[in-house]
């Protein structure tokens, strides 16, 4: 007589249908622990410090590249994804500050410099805010800074001119003069420039247009002319001379 198994038998047929739902549920069970018990990823902000500070690095040199070849808005979008606060970058403040200038922010740019001077003091970043110390007319905390700036960077050609026209507008004509002899002493050819601008720069400050052509005419003899050419195309040149005849002079003059 045929006998049929257990799976095929009717009268058990409500036996196997508890065993399947039963061993359903276990399934169920068993992926619902294993998902409780897998390690989970950590949210973006608890990520490797190392990995963040890397991306925020990368972000900062693509801006700071697109802002040398001229293009502002792309530097600012770019670093706009960059969290200065926690990268702790003093250059990525200090990008930040530029890029505020560029666009007229000189305030917002103060504040930038700031930060990234409380993260990592550079000669720099004190020459960046000296300046529009001076721009505004804070001429003794311009001072401080530009002070800890040449401290900091003694060979920086950009911050000894500065340093000079801040005497210069500041009346210190004494301190201008030592300074300009201390650089042609001890400068060399890189500090060329800064003595001709801030000795020309301390003659014309007291309307004495005639002893500044003959600094100039003398400086020419021997003085490359690739000098005067950066001197003459350089922005701040126009910029930091408070008279228009000053700029005037330096234009008419500051050609081989």
């Amino acid at each position: 007589m045929h006998r049929l198994n257990y799976f095929q038998d009717p009268r058990y047929r409500k036996d196997r249908i508890t065993m399947v739902a039963v061993l359903g549920l276990a399934v169920i069970l068993l992926a619902c622990v294993a998902i409780l018990l897998r390690p989970k990823a950590p949210p973006p902000e608890e990520r490797s410090p190392a990995a963040a500070a890397g991306s925020s690095r990368k972000e900062i040199d693509e801006a700071s590249r697109l802002f040398l070849s001229g293009d502002v808005d792309a530097a600012r979008r770019v670093l706009l994804h960059v969290d200065l606060e926690s990268a702790q970058s003093a250059e990525g403040w200090e990008l930040a500050g530029m890029l505020e200038e560029a666009v007229g922010n000189s305030q917002s740019a103060m504040v930038q410099y700031t930060r990234g001077l409380a993260i990592r003091p550079s000669g720099s970043l004190y020459w960046h805010r000296a300046r529009l110390l001076r721009q505004r007319g804070d001429l003794v905390p311009a001072a401080k800074d530009m002070d800890l700036a040449a401290a900091a960077a003694p060979r920086d050609i950009t911050i000894s001119n500065e340093r000079l026209l801040l005497m210069v507008q500041a009346g210190h004509v004494d301190q201008a003069n030592a300074e300009i002899k201390s650089l042609r002493e001890h400068g060399g050819t890189e500090n060329t420039a800064a003595w001709i601008f801030g000795l020309c720069g301390v003659a014309l400050q007291n309307s004495e247009f005639s002893e500044a052509k003959k600094i100039l005419d003398v400086a020419k003899v021997s003085v490359p002319p690739q000098v005067f050419d950066h001197m003459l195309n350089d922005p701040a040149l126009v910029r930091h001379m408070a008279r228009p005849e000053i700029a005037a002079f330096y234009f008419s003059n500051l050609q081989k």
